[in-house]
């Protein structure tokens, strides 16, 4: 199966323009305060009221209510949530129950291990797919590949933290993902540079 691209932190809908005419599968928008790349209800309303094709939106948070999690889901006609705080597996249910696809993050560090990552796993067994990121988004060593293919073996696993042009070509060959997640790996800070946006689009393509 081939390895679906996601591109988070979406700032405009000239940004999601772009995207959806590259045939990007998912697109993230982030809600989450601390994030530099966090926008507010009415951006994404502007981003989502334009035509996106096959390009799925999915929405970003952490450690928010389950109430407001709805409430946006409602407004911007979404389904699919990706989540990065502490939700537990009864926060992910009731969003199950409400027919919203659920992405959970699983924090990897420089000490985590197969046991560990398969302990958190399964605590949030009820997660549709399972987010490996870094500890602290946009901070420190990329995700272990060879951590990241044994739990892709038994997971459909987005594989994000550190992941650009410079080495995509070895992450979906070596871990074999259902997707890859990239947010500053395309960006200058907050603005997507299409410079970066293009070289891993090449070589996502070369692997085809």
């Amino acid at each position: 199966m081939k390895t679906k691209l996601k591109i988070c932190g979406i700032q405009s809908p000239e940004e999601a323009a772009i995207l959806v005419h590259d045939n990007i599968d998912f697109i993230g928008l982030n809600f989450i305060p601390v994030s530099k790349r966090c926008i507010n209800l009415e951006t994404a309303t502007a981003i989502l009221n334009q035509e996106l094709g096959d390009t799925v939106p999915v929405l970003l948070f952490a450690n928010e209510s389950i109430s407001e999690v709805l409430d946006m889901v409602n407004k911007l006609h979404v389904t699919d949530v990706q989540l990065h705080g502490g939700e537990d597996s009864h926060y992910i249910e009731l969003l199950n129950e409400a027919g919203i696809t659920v992405i959970k993050s699983v924090p990897l560090g420089s000490s985590s291990t197969y046991d560990s990552a398969y302990s958190y796993i399964t605590n949030h067994a009820n997660a549709s797919f399972y987010l490996l990121d870094r500890e602290i988004q946009g901070d420190g060593d990329s995700v272990s590949l060879g951590l990241a293919t044994k739990l892709s073996e038994n997971y459909q696993i987005f594989l994000a933290g550190g992941i650009g042009h410079e080495n995509i070509g070895q992450a979906i060959t070596s871990v074999k993902p259902y997707a890859i997640d990239i947010a500053s790996g395309v960006r200058d800070s907050i603005k997507l540079n299409l410079d970066k946006l293009n070289q891993v689009l090449a070589q996502i393509r070369s692997l085809e």
